[in-house]
């Protein structure tokens, strides 16, 4: 009880006193983030821009890392001048843990939330890939086959 800590003690109180202060000009969290498009390797995100900018923001700064390996030590980063970027090198079919913050004149807003993203393992991929050929295919042959009945009404009236 005598240690210099607490009243019982003969001597003054040691302690420090700290006072610290925010930089309320820093732009405020960025709410969401949305995934625009995926891929066995890589995907896209978007984000709206945070509510409380605070000025004009000069930059985005997005940190992501393996959910299983669930360690911010093992996290990258990457900047982007646009609300939206695309993280490449990614493994297949893997979950991602994803934050973004804003910076300003002011310098770096808070994170956002953690949000998890996932690539597309090699099987989906193929798959997607495959719909979308055939897509792109039979949108090509329909076109056609339009042209080719335009193109014979005009001689038949003729």
């Amino acid at each position: 009880a005598v240690n210099g800590v607490s009243n019982k003690s003969p001597y003054p109180a040691q302690q420090l006193s700290i006072n610290i202060t925010t930089n309320q000009a820093a732009p405020s969290e960025v709410p969401i983030m949305h995934q625009v498009s995926s891929t066995s390797r890589s995907f896209s995100l978007s984000w709206p821009p945070p509510e409380q900018p605070n000025g004009i923001i000069l930059d985005y700064e997005i940190r992501y890392y393996d959910k299983f390996q669930s360690s911010l030590l093992n996290s990258s980063v990457v900047q982007s001048n646009t609300p939206n970027v695309v993280l490449e090198g990614l493994r297949a079919g893997t979950g991602y843990v994803v934050q973004v913050r804003a910076r300003t004149e002011a310098g770096y807003g808070a994170y956002s939330k953690e949000m998890l993203f996932q690539t597309l393992t090699d099987d989906e991929y193929k798959s997607e890939l495959g719909q979308q050929l055939y897509l792109t295919a039979s949108s090509l042959v329909g076109g056609v086959c339009i042209v080719s009945l335009v193109a014979l009404a005009i001689i038949c009236s003729r």
